[in-house]
């Protein structure tokens, strides 16, 4: 039920606390880039947004 709702379970039994999937996917994507804190931040949005079918206009990363 809570993963239909776009939210993860923290506990595999009778959770009573669940991680947004879309926080998930970002920790993902700035672990992915883990170096610089503004720059894995800003490189992990990009991702997220790209993934997501936004697509940046500037060509700087």
């Amino acid at each position: 039920m809570l993963v239909q709702n776009s939210v993860f379970p923290t506990s595999p039994s009778q959770p009573c606390t669940g991680v947004s999937v879309d926080l998930l996917e970002i920790y993902r994507a700035l672990f992915e880039r883990s170096c610089d804190a503004i720059t894995a931040l800003a490189a992990a949005l990009h991702t997220i947004y790209d993934r997501r079918g936004f697509r940046v206009i500037s060509n700087r990363v």
